[in-house]
């Protein structure tokens, strides 16, 4: 379920508000596995509010602020299956995973005129029972290979950057972008920004339109 409303509050300001409530089963009803049971199963409810502010008082530009709640329910891969990743190396599933639960916070702004587009935003999000994996020596969950876990957070904070330009008498848009981010993962008394996530990554290309 979802419900979102929009308010005028003042010239060039806008507030925008949502409230959704996720409701999700899921489970095993069959399994060749011997890691795994037929009949396990998760359930999981809850409500996410976001909440967004803009301004355009400036010509051709869009300022703007928000803030949105994440719930991220764990796949059936995560939750049931016993895969082989490129890395040849097992990562089991775990039925016992927790949603992740995040909260997000962004600053951004957006320019738009004669076909040229600049979009920068800077972006943070703290989250809990981050979805992420281990050894499976860490914690003797299983044997050999890696395994789900839920880690206890995760902060994670960037920059985003994108450049168009809509070519004059065409319906082509070469177009880049770029990211800049760094995430922490906590498990127990133990913290890495070691997260197999870029520090750096980006995109050129061409659309058709």
């Amino acid at each position: 379920a979802f419900v979102q409303d929009e308010w005028t509050l003042a010239r060039d300001w806008k507030l925008t508000g949502g409230l959704r409530y996720y409701r999700v089963s899921s489970s095993l009803d069959e399994t060749t596995s011997s890691a795994h049971q037929a009949g396990e199963r998760s359930r999981h409810g809850r409500f996410v509010k976001a909440l967004g502010l803009t301004w355009t008082g400036l010509a051709h530009s869009t300022v703007r602020a928000g803030y949105s709640e994440g719930y991220v329910m764990p796949s059936l891969l995560e939750q049931f299956t016993d895969s082989r990743a490129g890395r040849g190396i097992v990562l089991h599933g775990n039925p016992e995973l927790a949603p992740e639960r995040s909260k997000n916070y962004e600053l951004g702004l957006r320019y738009q005129n004669q076909g040229v587009v600049f979009d920068g935003t800077l972006f943070a999000s703290r989250a809990k029972d981050y979805i992420t994996f281990e050894s499976c020596a860490i914690g003797g969950r299983c044997s050999g290979g890696d395994i789900y876990v839920n880690a206890d957070s995760a902060r994670s904070y960037g920059l985003e950057l994108l450049t168009e330009y809509l070519v004059p008498g065409t319906s082509l848009t070469p177009y880049v972008s770029a990211t800049w981010m760094r995430r922490q993962i906590t498990v127990d008394d133990f913290s890495t920004y070691q997260t197999d996530v870029p520090r750096l990554a980006g995109r050129l290309g061409l659309r058709y339109e």
